[in-house]
């Protein structure tokens, strides 16, 4: 993939049963593991949030009059070492805008950021 190319991620599963195995392998996933206790902290390292957009586009519009419709947008990111930049060192929180995703209910954004999660990540065995 050239670096001026839009990545091409998974589809989104088409049943239920398949898309809550999703989010329950996204949510168990490595990356969300905390580097030197190793405690996956998945809810501390997504931020979730409801934001209101014009349908016509999916976008906030500069006139909040045609923001009707509701969705549901996902920021996230793994932990980093912050040595080199604080003193005191130790891991934060960091927000990967490669992550950054949203969707009509909840259960299509975290579905979303699964396939991305899957894709700059990668996969991993449950067992």
């Amino acid at each position: 993939m050239e670096d001026d190319q839009d990545p091409v991620y998974d589809t989104i599963p088409a049943t239920t049963l398949e898309r809550r195995a999703l989010i329950r392998w996204l949510k168990a996933h490595p990356v969300w593991n905390h580097p030197e206790h190793g405690k996956n902290n998945f809810s501390a390292l997504a931020w979730i949030d409801l934001a209101y957009v014009n349908p016509e586009d999916d976008i906030i519009s500069d006139n909040g009059a045609l923001n009707v419709k509701p969705q549901v947008w996902i920021e996230a990111g793994p932990y980093i070492d912050c040595a080199e930049w604080v003193k005191a060192g130790g891991y934060q929180p960091s927000h990967d805008i490669m992550l950054d995703c949203g969707g009509d209910t909840l259960e299509e954004a975290l579905c979303e950021l699964a396939v991305r999660v899957r894709y700059h990540y990668g996969n991993y065995n449950e067992d």
